[in-house]
């Protein structure tokens, strides 16, 4: 993220790695969360993990739950290098 780069770069002083890497990984939960709700529906969730390579039976999963942002499901359909493009 460039806001963050800019901030770490502006405020070098301080030594806040464990810090930026809690707060990548709020925001790579977050942008999941978002997506789900995006989706709506988990059959697009499905279609998204049958396009990796992930084979049913699929969990059941709310696609509302900040708690499912989280989960292996939503990792596996939303992995970082694509969260990060």
């Amino acid at each position: 993220n460039p806001v963050l780069r800019g901030f770490v770069s502006y405020f070098r002083v301080a030594n806040c790695a464990r810090v930026l890497k809690q707060v990548m990984s709020w925001l790579r939960r977050r942008l999941r969360c978002i997506q789900l709700k995006q989706w709506k529906k988990p059959g697009r969730l499905h279609r998204r993990l049958k396009q990796l390579g992930y084979q049913p039976p699929f969990r059941h999963i709310r696609m509302q739950s900040w708690r499912n942002a989280a989960s292996p499901l939503a990792s596996l359909a939303l992995p970082n290098t694509y969260l990060h493009n």
